[in-house]
C-alpha cells in the first residue's frame, strides 16, 4: 500500500504531497497536477485544469504474515480556470476526464488484487 500508491501516482504524472497512517487508515493526497483539457472539457469553454487524487486505505482484516487487506477509497477532484476571472473553481468531472479517473483506478484494483491487499 505504501510503496504502490506513490508507484501508482506517478505512473499517472501525479506526485504525492501529503501521507498519514493511523490506525484507522491510510491516506494519500496528492499535488495538483495542471493537466490539458480534455475534448469535453473544450466543449464547455473549459481551457485551465487541475486535478488531484486522494486514496484512503482502511484495514478490512489481517491477512496473516502478509499483513492487512485494505478497503480502498479513490477521489479525483478537479478544478478548472474561470476564464473571465482568474478564479480556481471546483468543478464535476465530465465523461471522459472519469473515464480517465477509471484507469487510475482500474491500476490501484490490478496492482493490490496482485498483492492480495484487496
Amino acid at each position: 500500500m505504501k510503496i504502490e500508491t506513490p508507484r501508482i501516482f506517478s505512473r499517472f504524472g501525479y506526485e504525492v504531497q501529503r501521507q498519514e497512517e493511523s490506525l484507522s487508515d491510510v491516506y494519500f493526497e496528492s499535488r495538483w497536477r495542471k493537466r490539458p483539457p480534455l475534448e469535453d472539457e473544450v466543449q464547455l469553454g473549459i481551457r485551465q485544469v487541475n486535478t488531484r487524487l486522494i486514496v484512503r486505505a482502511t484495514p478490512r482484516a489481517t491477512a496473516g504474515s502478509s499483513g492487512h487487506i485494505y478497503k480502498v477509497t479513490l477521489i479525483a477532484e478537479n478544478q478548472y480556470q474561470d476564464s473571465e476571472t482568474g478564479e480556481w473553481k471546483f468543478s464535476p468531472l465530465t465523461e471522459q476526464a472519469i473515464a480517465k479517473i477509471e484507469e487510475i483506478a482500474d491500476a490501484f484494483k490490478t496492482e493490490f488484487q496482485v498483492k492480495g491487499l484487496n
